[in-house]
């Protein structure tokens, strides 16, 4: 994404969003312009989610501030190597949508009522 291009200041998203995170070990990452980021800077209300101190100690050390998430920041690094070695987010929307069909027809074989694409359906 070119943050320039699209104009905006911050984008923000986590390594479980369809990035083949490690389940329940997500962390956060923020891409932002550094003088918007710097506006903020001592006006976060709580410790461990003070975006602009965490910017200060990864410029100043390359470290976190407190203790690094050193398995699922390797795996996210893996998964982008493996999205970019399978075609990218259209190869892997293609293997998604599969793996959604095949769970679905094997939910349906066992006899397990799936709700959520019945209230999908009835919604229409």
């Amino acid at each position: 994404m070119d943050i320039g291009e699209l104009e905006i200041d911050y984008l923000i998203s986590s390594s479980n969003k369809s990035i083949q995170g490690v389940p329940g070990f997500e962390f956060g990452f923020v891409i932002a312009r550094g003088d918007v980021l710097a506006q903020y800077g001592g006006n976060a209300h709580s410790l461990s989610l003070d975006l602009y101190r965490q910017w200060q100690a990864m410029d100043k050390s390359g470290k976190w501030r407190f203790t690094s998430p050193t398995h699922v920041v390797r795996s996210f690094y893996q998964a982008l190597d493996e999205l970019d070695a399978e075609g990218g987010i259209a190869t892997w929307a293609v293997r998604y949508q599969e793996n959604h069909r095949i769970l679905v027809d094997g939910i349906a074989r066992v006899g397990i009522p799936n709700l959520a694409l019945r209230r999908v359906a009835s919604a229409n």
